[in-house]
């Protein structure tokens, strides 16, 4: 473990600094992905795209990205890997622009913004709390929150009670 740089037992504030930058990157990058998903969708290239059959040509972009990005980011500056992610982000926005096609667009947005929300919170959580934010009791926590801020939402917006509990439901997934 030496070649690591690695001497010992880790710290609990460390494992927890290292979790919370961690849950940090998803927020950021699962809310890059919404927000690309949602605009790609309703700016009409979602079936533009669809139509020219360029939706291939965007996979085979997005695996040579994720090819790149493994192959790289240990060696490439911060700046360079940040960009990456983030490009990489963005183009799965775009990719999972195709399921707003199918699937009702409300369901979607409140499952990408409620994915976003469970990282945003344990950071917020680990960044300011002295709480373990590896254990299992803690992301049920989060869930719960989560949960009751979806239940909140769909209220206000007139969602069915079948929605409602669908929500709960992939929640708990």
């Amino acid at each position: 473990m030496e070649e690591y740089g690695f001497s010992g037992p880790v710290a609990g504030s460390d494992i927890r600094n290292t979790l919370s930058k961690t849950f940090l990157w998803m927020f950021m990058g699962v809310l890059a992905t919404a927000i690309t998903a949602v605009y790609t969708f309703s700016s009409g290239l979602a079936i533009k795209f669809a139509l020219e059959g360029t939706f291939a040509i965007i996979g085979i972009i997005q695996i040579v990205a994720v090819l790149v990005f493994s192959l790289i980011f240990r060696k490439a500056s911060p700046t360079v890997v940040t960009v990456l992610f983030f490009a990489y982000s963005m183009l799965t926005g775009v990719t999972l622009s195709t399921i707003f096609l199918i699937y009702e667009l409300e369901t979607i947005i409140i499952s990408l913004f409620a994915s976003a929300g469970i990282f945003g919170i344990l950071a917020y959580m680990g960044y300011n709390t002295n709480e373990d934010i590896s254990s299992f009791g803690t992301i049920l926590t989060v869930g719960l929150i989560i949960g009751l801020i979806l239940s909140i939402i769909n209220l206000f917006i007139g969602s069915s009670m079948m929605a409602i509990v669908l929500d709960w439901v992939i929640l708990g997934i």
